[in-house]
């Protein structure tokens, strides 16, 4: 079980969380001396899959059939082999590579490793893969077919364990990312934009993102709060041109503008579908400012439902509706102006009037798929049950297209 723990960076103030574990992985280190003591544990042990494979009835068998005088001498000329002798080395040849000197962690890391490589799981993989004729095929005329067998089996088994068996390092970073990401969310959810000034908006967005903006993309935020690059969703530059960053500050004052006075609308001035709308609406907004060097996709989805929460309006974006919600965007983008065609960038930090049109005529297909996954979400009188009513149920005035 691995132990977990969250808690405040005394630097940066963010909320952060880890894994109590070091883990050590011998595929991080690159060294050809360890690359051929690995190729001999895994000969021994691709020998004992053949001898164990041997022993089965004649139908069980993966393998073909060996040469039973050649199983013998085998048997009698190497110590016999187990999981417990391949820890023992495999431990062995992590204190010699990776210079750690800690044991626990020494232990741990073999632990995982071997029982990964030595699952039934694996080995059946391997040598179903021998047996189908889809893993490499070692043919060396020097050596006999039980040896290139034996060798064989080996680099499958390598392969196989350098792509299956999970790299934890790699986990344990995105265990990190994703506490970040929930920790934004629950600020989110936390926020009422009701009441607050135009800059009070901005900086509650700004600590949305700061939670799950990686130190990495950190460096490229300005003195203003925002990014101080350019950026774009293609490294050619060639797919939706987003707002240049000299004008970002500006263009997020006016997008604070505009949430403020939806946010601050007495609801029987404005129905909720028609609210939803200018919700998904700013959210289209905010995408194409792009203020941050990252996380922006989540901050967006985080920012929307700051929008709708005084409304009992909950917002989902379910995962395996990833490709349908990034066709709505495609559309919307081509609607509004892909590029310079309509004035739209411009529009977002001189001339609101004309952004709210064009955002309005363009963005029929984000608001349909806000629509869809929307939920209106009501608290009975004893608090014993929330009842989730689909935002499409309710009596609404343009909510079909």
């Amino acid at each position: 079980m691995l132990q977990y723990i969250s808690g405040i960076d005394s630097e940066t103030g963010k909320n952060v969380a880890a894994i109590g574990k070091e883990y050590i992985d011998l595929r991080d280190i690159n060294s050809i001396e360890l690359r051929e003591e690995l190729d001999a544990l895994y000969g021994d042990y691709a020998r004992k899959l053949i001898l164990d494979d041997s022993k089965k009835p004649r139908k069980q068998r993966y393998l073909p059939k060996q040469n039973w005088f050649r199983l013998f001498t085998e048997k009698v000329t190497h110590k016999k082999f187990d999981q417990a002798d391949f820890f023992n080395r495999y431990l062995n040849l992590l204190e010699k590579y990776s210079g750690c000197t800690n044991q626990e962690t020494l232990y741990n890391s073999a632990e995982f490793f071997v029982k990964n490589v030595f699952s039934e799981n694996l080995k059946n993989v391997v040598l179903s893969n021998i047996a189908n004729g889809t893993a490499i095929e070692i043919l060396d005329k020097t050596n006999d077919e039980y040896i290139n067998l034996k060798n064989q089996i080996a680099c499958e088994l390598y392969e196989e364990a350098d792509s299956s068996v999970p790299r934890l390092n790699d986990i344990y970073q995105d265990i990190g990312q994703i506490y970040s990401d929930v920790s934004a969310q629950l600020v989110a959810y936390a926020t009422d934009f009701r009441g607050l000034s135009t800059e009070e908006i901005e900086n509650k967005i700004k600590d949305v993102n700061r939670q799950s903006l990686s130190e990495e993309k950190a460096r490229y935020i300005g003195e203003n709060g925002y990014r101080n690059v350019n950026v774009g969703l293609s490294v050619k530059d060639d797919g939706v041109k987003l707002l240049d960053f000299e004008h970002v500050s500006a263009a997020m004052h006016n997008l604070a503008e505009e949430i403020k006075k939806l946010v601050d609308t007495p609801r029987d001035e404005i129905s909720d579908e028609q609210y939803l709308k200018k919700a998904s609406n700013l959210m289209y907004r905010f995408i194409r400012i792009h203020p941050f060097p990252d996380s922006n996709g989540r901050t967006s989805r985080a920012l929307i439902n700051m929008m709708t929460l005084n409304r009992d309006i909950l917002v989902n974006f379910p995962k395996e509706r990833k490709n349908e919600y990034t066709q709505a965007m495609e559309k919307s983008h081509k609607r509004t102006g892909y590029r310079e065609e309509n004035g739209y960038l411009e529009s977002l930090y001189n001339n609101t009037q004309k952004a709210n049109e064009l955002e309005e005529a363009g963005g029929k297909e984000i608001y349909s798929f806000v629509l869809r996954n929307s939920r209106k979400v009501e608290e009975n009188t004893n608090n014993e049950k929330e009842n989730d009513e689909p935002i499409e149920n309710i009596e609404q005035d343009d909510a079909r297209f």
